[in-house]
Formats: C-alpha cells, sequence, structure tokens
C-alpha cells in the first residue's frame, strides 16, 4: 500500500511522528529527542517529499531519502527521518497482528537492563545512594557511571573524581553488580591507559567512548591496549553514517557496538548495522537514553541482534518530560522487561500528550 499522510506532533523535546496507508492502516514511531522542534521541520520540508505515495512496506526508504538529500547529508536528516522508519515498522506490526521482534525473528522473550546514570556532578555517596535504592526497586545487576567530562580533554569535575566513583561504587554496590564507565568522549588514549588498572580491578566491563567519537584511529588504539584485560570498547552511539560505522567494525575498533535507533536513521538501519557487527565478532546493546517510545524500540532490537552484549541501558534519572509520551511505561521486573507480544511496538504515545502537541502534516 501507498504512504498517503504523515503527522508529525511536538512537545517540549520530542517529535513522534503517525504515518496512515491509503487502506487507513497507521503506525506511530519517534524521531530522535531533544530538538525535536527543529527535526520536525525538517522533517516535512526534506523528509515527507521523498516519503509520500511510497510503498508502506519498504524498509530502504530511510537509506534512499538519505542519498536523495546528499547535499544535507547530516544528522537531522537522520534524525528526522527514523520517525518514519519506526512508524512504518509499527503499521506493519498492526496490520499483521505481530509483534515487530516477532516479524523479523524473535530470539529472546526478555532483556536485561542496566541502570544508567545521566549525572556527573552528583556527590559519589548520594550516587551509590540512589543506585543501591534503585538495584533493590528494580534488580539492576549493572550500573553505568560517568566519568571524566563530556569531551573533556582529561578534566575532572572534581581531582580524582572518576577513580573515587568507580572504586567506591564497587565497594558499597558489591563484587556481583557489574560496572559500565561512559567517559562521553572525555579522556586521552594516555588517560585511558593510566584507568585501566582501576577498571580492571572494580569489576568495569566496558569503557564507553573514552575519547571523542571522532577520533576512531585513538579509539582503536585504546581498544588494542585493553585487548586481554577484561575490559571491553564501547561506542557508536551517535553514528549515523554508514561508511563510519563499517569502518568501526572493519577495523575492530570496538568490542561492543551501540547504535542509537532515532539517530541512527531508524530501526532498519540500526538492525543491518547489528548484523555487521555480529559478523566480526562484536556485540550490539542499544544506546537507549530516554524513556521515550526509544525504550520500547530498543527493547525489540535487542530481541532480535545475532550477538547481544548481556544488558541494555536504562535510565534512571527521573525526566517527566520524556516518560509522559508512552500511555504506559514497560516493566522492569527483578532487573529484566519483557519483550512485547502485542502488535507493532506493543506501546503507544499517550492520547494526553499527542492531544496537547503542535501538529503538522503532509500528505
Amino acid at each position: 500500500m501507498k504512504i498517503k499522510k504523515i503527522q508529525s506532533f511536538y512537545s517540549d523535546k520530542v517529535c513522534v511522528v503517525k504515518v496512515t496507508s491509503e487502506d487507513g492502516a497507521f503506525g506511530f514511531g519517534q524521531c530522535a529527542p531533544k530538538n525535536a522542534d527543529i527535526t520536525q521541520l525538517i522533517l516535512h520540508k526534506q523528509v515527507c517529499p521523498h516519503v509520500l505515495g511510497q510503498d508502506d512496506g519498504d524498509f530502504s526508504i530511510a537509506d534512499k531519502v538519505i542519498l536523495k538529500e546528499y547535499k544535507f547529508t547530516g544528522s537531522y536528516i537522520a534524525r528526522a527521518v527514523s520517525g518514519i522508519d519506526t512508524a512504518l515498522w509499527d503499521l506493519k506490526g498492526r496490520r499483521e497482528k505481530r509483534s515487530v521482534a516477532s516479524i523479523i525473528g524473535k530470539k529472546r522473550e526478555r532483556i536485561m537492563l542496566y541502570g544508567s546514570s545521566k549525572q556527573r556532578e552528583i556527590p559519589v555517596a548520594q550516587e551509590i545512594a540512589r543506585m543501591q535504592k534503585l538495584r533493590n526497586e528494580r534488580g539492576y545487576g549493572a550500573f553505568k557511571l560517568r566519568g571524566g567530562m563530556v569531551n573533556g580533554n582529561d578534566m575532572e569535575n572534581w581531582p580524582g573524581h572518576t577513580e573515587d566513583l568507580i572504586q567506591q561504587c564497587h565497594k558499597e554496590l558489591g563484587p556481583h553488580v557489574e560496572l559500565y564507565v561512559d567517559a562521553n568522549g572525555g579522556f586521552s588514549v594516555e588517560r585511558s591507559q593510566q584507568l585501566l588498572e582501576i577498571l580492571e580491578k572494580n569489576n568495569v566491563k566496558f569503557l564507553e567512548e573514552p575519547c571523542p567519537y571522532w577520533e576512531i584511529d585513538k579509539t582503536k588504539e585504546i581498544k588494542n591496549a585493553f585487548a586481554g584485560k577484561g575490559v571491553l570498547i564501547a561506542a557508536g552511539e551517535q553514528e549515523y553514517m554508514f561508511s563510519r560505522i563499517k569502518r568501526l567494525i572493519k577495523e575492530q575498533a570496538i568490542d561492543v557496538f551501540q547504535p542509537d535507533i532515532c539517530c541512527i536513521g531508524g530501526f532498519s538501519r540500526a538492525y543491518a548495522a547489528s548484523r555487521l557487527a555480529a559478523n566480526e565478532g562484536i556485540f550490539t546493546t542499544p544506546h537507549c537514553s530516554t524513556n521515550t517510545m526509544l525504550f520500547p524500540f530498543s527493547i525489540h532490537l535487542m530481541a532480535v541482534v545475532d550477538k547481544p552484549w548481556r544488558a541494555m541501558e536504562h535510565v534512571i534519572e527521573s525526566e517527566p518530560w520524556a516518560e509522559k509520551v508512552l500511555k504506559a511505561q514497560p516493566e522492569i521486573k527483578d532487573g529484566y522487561v519483557r519483550v512485547p507480544e502485542e502488535p507493532g511496538w506493543g506501546f503507544e504515545p499517550s492520547s494526553s500528550w499527542l492531544s496537547g502537541a503542535r501538529v503538522a502534516v503532509s500528505e
């Protein structure tokens, strides 16, 4: 069937997309959060003209749009077209009365989650206290900490912050809780190597984005230095160009690939990239930094990838702007979340959120 209408709903930091076909079938998707008012404009001006009238079962649409908008190749095109691609998967699932994971071939019934902190300036004692509380309430078996400063050139919020955070969290959370550390590009090669011994001794299983993500050669240098030490290197959340993704994977610059479904250009592109990673022996676990529709998207991806990391990111911050997008949040029990069996994504946007959003239409 041909795509007849594309509606978008913007509120606060989120743009939800509804795609309707000529037979009346529809599905919901979402563009990448943050600055989503800009993304909504780009969606209708540069993406929708390429999508209207196309086959709603064509999951190469995102690739085609990115190629057609070659003079504007950049993150905003990918962030916008992700709303189309994810809506098309939901449409297909609703039409066929199957979940997205079931359509592709579900390999897992439930997904282990790790609690992901987004704070760097919080005192270490407070960070530990809230992680202990959430471990008891939700059953997380792993947590991600924030070390260094974003693209900070080895700077710290205060002297010894990263070392103290890692050591104290390991001591207080216990030896059975895995730790991951996200540097957001904050460390040099030298600084990363200096941290290796502390990472090893404190059950840190991967270091995420140790240096700025565009420095692939340095990322690979760190990965090679860490080889055989039990600490892996993770990256990929910023990537949307397949030439760079292929380089990360083919050159074995990372151990764990972290695609963001809404930033890479949609579920189809994230799944394709995960298969490239698996072919090279690289794990995949999606970057899932908000509890918007991105959360169920990511659950479905983890249910079908060929070589999954053992846990998936779940944000521990309370962010009402994100959580109110969905009618209901996925239930977390004993550190796991169930893979939805309901049609499409199995979760819908809140009707009250949609009714309060700014609407744009292309048809």
